[in-house]
């Protein structure tokens, strides 16, 4: 800044402090809104949730239960069918529940059969390599 002489420097001083005093009041509001926006609920879970999926330890135990799950249920669809009886709706629960722990346990060796499996099938529809 200039050494102030006259009333016209000071004039262009005041101005240029003011034009100043403006444009960190703009900053101040948009850094507000933007931490507003940070601090929101919503905002820090959808953040927390992309970010603990985003984690390969937390995709895996997803992937675990989903197939595990996934072959529980068609397990019981096999056992039971469409059957009304209560012996076979036992029995599938019993298989689903079997399946299920089994799946989740063993998940990597049925995840290579299931790739080997699928890319045998791939070749003989001529579909892949």
């Amino acid at each position: 800044m200039q050494p102030i002489k006259n009333d016209h420097d000071l004039q262009l001083a005041i101005l240029e402090l003011e034009k100043q005093k403006t444009d960190h009041g703009q900053a101040l509001r948009d850094q507000w809104d933007v931490t507003k926006e940070n601090l929101n609920p919503m905002t820090m879970l959808k953040d927390g949730v992309k970010e603990l999926f985003s984690a390969p330890d937390v995709r895996t135990g997803v992937f675990k239960g989903l197939l595990g799950l996934a072959s529980g249920f068609v397990t019981r669809k096999l056992v039971v069918g469409k059957s009304d009886s209560m012996a076979r709706k036992v029995v599938g629960t019993l298989a689903q529940t079997g399946v299920t722990s089994l799946a989740f346990k063993r998940s990597d060796g049925l995840q290579e059969k299931g790739v080997s499996l699928l890319s045998n099938l791939l070749k003989k529809m001529k579909i892949g390599k």
